[in-house]
């Protein structure tokens, strides 16, 4: 399934405001959010909990939550697998894990409504890193 369906399916299961409760959909999920001290990644998913960096903006945190609820629901099950030499299916579960993210905190209608807005009020408006609102709008 591809990232922005399951992201959809998600949202027509815990429908809701923007901004999207990333956190309450990850419960919803089984799933406890920790803060953690990370000194190599901002995230990790350590079922059944996704650990958070400590001391994250709102946004960023709320980003990193949607980023492994992705990895969670697109490829169960190989989290922690570390390739040595070939890492093309890591960059691509990377890749699908973002574009997870971005349909779930901007979902399409309210994308739909505010076209007009620049990055920096889209991102305002959807709780989302500024840095991270183009990956809504690539495929």
């Amino acid at each position: 399934m591809k990232a922005e369906e399951r992201a959809r399916e998600l949202l027509a299961h815990y429908p809701g405001p923007v901004p999207v409760d990333v956190e309450g959909i990850a419960e919803g999920e089984g799933l406890e959010v920790v803060e953690w001290r990370l000194h190599v990644m901002e995230e990790m998913f350590l079922w059944p909990c996704i650990a958070v960096q400590r001391g994250l903006s709102q946004a960023w945190r709320r980003w990193v939550i949607a980023h492994a609820l992705g990895h969670h629901l697109l490829h169960r099950g190989n989290q922690l697998w570390f390739p040595r030499h070939d890492d093309v299916m890591r960059r691509r579960q990377e890749v699908r894990a973002e574009q997870f993210a971005a349909w779930l905190l901007m979902p399409q209608d309210e994308v739909g409504r505010l076209r007009s807005l620049d990055l920096w009020h889209f991102a305002e408006y959807f709780g989302v890193p500024q840095e991270c609102v183009t990956l809504r709008f690539t495929k």
